[in-house]
């Protein structure tokens, strides 16, 4: 049954930006990175020198998040959402998904779309952005702060602006992504418990879904931004304040495990569907050999064989030869659709920024060492 691919399986989940919607449709990419530096980056520069204080130029976790993490995110939720729009209908075009649940499927899309441009969603993000400010600034005169931050009754002009408009903006589009991120794993849940034809014996590993597993390369970027954005807090913290570079470790830890459950851990939803035929897929083709190989014991050992046949080129030998290879396919089915090859781009785009922080204290030898334990 072929269904035109416009027929309402397509879903941006990260192409549009709520509150910013309307410039973000009028402008050109390079424009809206350029709009985002202006109003983040430039203003807390030049506030900053002329407040005769110390500036930002010190600041690496200023220039990391304004000039290479929050443009970053920007570009990424363009592409990512471009290249996963039609990520679902896969499901119909490979036949993976029963035709009964079609219109399941194009409800929960539709209902995935009303989340997604949710006013109240919207209010929620904004809020959210605000507490954290808030809390920020409730807890100000606890926490050591940046020269160019504080005056002597507070903040300083470019503490303020960093405070309302900076920051509140690249928590927006950080917390933007993360919820469009969970609408992604809601949407795969619900899909996970429809009615799902898989075939072990599929040529990609995963009974027909190993193109899940190839989607997560489409948030590379994403987590490359915000590991980079808390690098430069880090290196500020090592090179500043004297934190033993071995406290990084535990961050780094808990940053690779949080994105690998909320990017890679939704797909374990399918992992009762795929263990399911697999085992069916062993059994079925079990069956099928054993049948196959009584019938060929039957014709080439149970009688004499006539010197004229040529054992070598008969088919018989040749479809046992493919049966197995077929075989061999299903018993190496996963039970989940990515594989490590689908997780160490992740695991790189997350550890790279953190480089040029352990590098600081630990010799490079054996900074690579313990890299490739990590990711390998």
């Amino acid at each position: 049954m072929h269904i035109d691919s416009n027929s309402g399986y397509q879903i941006d989940l990260f192409g549009n930006i709520p509150v910013l919607d309307a410039w973000w449709k009028k402008s050109k990419t390079k424009n809206r990175v350029l709009t985002l530096v202006l109003i983040t980056w430039v203003p807390l520069l030049l506030l900053s020198l002329l407040a005769s204080r110390e500036t930002i130029l010190t600041d690496y976790a200023i220039h990391m998040r304004f000039l290479i993490a929050l443009p970053l995110l920007l570009i990424s939720s363009m592409k990512s959402g471009e290249r996963l729009r039609e990520s679902f209908y896969q499901f119909i075009e490979a036949e993976i998904l029963d035709p009964e649940d079609y219109n399941k499927l194009k409800y929960e899309i539709n209902r995935t779309r009303e989340l997604r441009d949710s006013k109240f969603a919207k209010i929620i993000i904004l809020l959210l952005v605000y507490t954290v400010v808030g809390l920020y600034l409730f807890q100000f005169k606890n926490i050591e702060n940046p020269i160019w931050r504080t005056a002597d009754d507070g903040f300083s002009p470019a503490g303020w602006w960093f405070n309302l408009i900076s920051q509140p903006l690249y928590f927006y589009f950080l917390f933007y992504f993360l919820y469009r991120t969970g609408l992604w794993c809601r949407l795969l849940k619900k899909v996970s418990g429809m009615k799902l034809h898989l075939k072990a014996s599929n040529g990609d590993d995963a009974g027909g879904l190993g193109f899940l597993g190839h989607l997560l390369v489409f948030f590379i970027v994403p987590c490359f931004a915000i590991s980079i954005s808390l690098a430069g807090s880090m290196l500020n913290l090592v090179l500043y304040e004297g934190i033993d570079v071995n406290d990084i470790k535990f961050i780094l830890g808990v940053l690779c495990a949080g994105f690998l459950l909320l990017l890679a851990g939704p797909l374990l939803f399918f992992f009762p569907a795929m263990k399911e035929a697999k085992h069916r897929g062993i059994s079925e083709y079990g069956t099928l050999m054993g049948r196959q190989l009584h019938a060929f014991e039957r014709k080439w050992l149970v009688r004499e064989i006539d010197p004229k046949d040529n054992i070598l080129q008969d088919e018989d030998f040749q479809s046992i030869d493919s049966n197995n290879a077929v075989i061999a396919r299903v018993h190496s089915m996963r039970l989940v659709p990515f594989s490590l090859k689908d997780l160490v781009p992740l695991l790189v785009a997350i550890l790279l920024p953190f480089i040029p922080v352990v590098a600081i204290k630990v010799p490079w030898k054996v900074l690579l060492a313990q890299i490739t334990k990590v990711i390998m």
